[in-house]
């Protein structure tokens, strides 16, 4: 979607007081040209809820997904969770805090657009 476009829409939202539910799956690679600035990034008014996924970029028995949203939301979004989720686990989850505090994710998604294999090749 072209940028005029883009804005139009949360210019949108934000006068309809509407929220737009933005699913970046695959932000982390672009095929051709320039990566395309997520919506949520665009957003000075709240109105996008963005949701990805690290199943594409890492691997998908991984099963691990993340929400960003309003801080009027976090409240609300929270109690959704506990009422409908039976959990995620925990180990993975902080396996997963461990790599990307560490630097191995930044790393990992250079490698795969380089088209290497990072999680056979750590000697790079």
């Amino acid at each position: 979607m072209p940028l005029a476009r883009r804005l139009a829409l949360l210019a949108w939202s934000q006068r309809e007081s509407v929220f737009i539910f933005e699913d970046d799956y695959d932000s982390e690679y672009r095929y051709t040209g320039r990566p395309i600035e997520a919506l949520q990034a665009l957003d000075s008014h709240g109105r996008v809820l963005y949701a990805g996924t690290l199943s594409k970029v890492m691997f998908p028995a991984l099963r691990l997904g993340y929400l960003v949203v309003p801080e009027q939301l976090v409240k609300p979004m929270r109690t959704v969770k506990a009422l409908l989720d039976t959990g995620s686990p925990s180990l993975l989850q902080l396996a997963l805090v461990d790599f990307i505090q560490a630097g191995f994710f930044e790393r990992h998604v250079h490698l795969l657009r380089g088209g290497a294999c990072p999680l056979l090749d750590w000697s790079r």
